[in-house]
């Protein structure tokens, strides 16, 4: 299970209704079965991994970093846009006071992280001159 979120009260939240809900189909599947939980032969046990931890974090729409980020979606005739708060690669360096963006590669999609996901390519070139040009911009070249 992959909890996102930009809060990280919503993200204790949402653990602890998933770890509720595991242990209640735990409990109840041993006892469809008839099994004792301590019966470690038999009886349905889960075990719960925290894989990885993805703070969360904001930034001012003033911040240089999202500010040279919109000068190179307008470089490249595009309009910015700003999905809001998220979980992305970024909460963590931001969590850290460390200036992050992410931005996206060109294309269109849609229905991210469900089975219903969806790519296509149009003009997708810009989205690596935008992102070159943002590189460049934060290494220091005048643009």
């Amino acid at each position: 299970m992959d909890i996102r979120s930009g809060d990280d009260k919503e993200i204790k939240r949402l653990s602890e209704c998933l770890l509720k809900a595991v242990n209640s189909a735990v409990r109840a599947e041993n006892e469809r079965w008839h099994v004792a939980a301590d019966d470690h032969t038999k009886a349905v046990r889960a075990e719960i991994i925290e894989k990885g931890n993805r703070p969360g974090g904001a930034q001012s729409p003033d911040d240089p970093i999202i500010l040279a980020a919109c000068e190179a979606v307008k470089a490249v005739g595009l309009e910015p846009s700003f999905l809001g708060e998220g979980s992305t690669d970024s909460n963590i360096p931001i969590s850290l006071g460390i200036p992050a963006v992410t931005v996206g590669m060109g294309g269109k999609g849609g229905g991210e992280h469900t089975t219903g996901e969806w790519y296509r390519p149009d003009e997708a070139w810009k989205g690596v001159q935008k992102n070159m040009l943002l590189i460049l911009s934060l290494a220091g070249l005048n643009l």
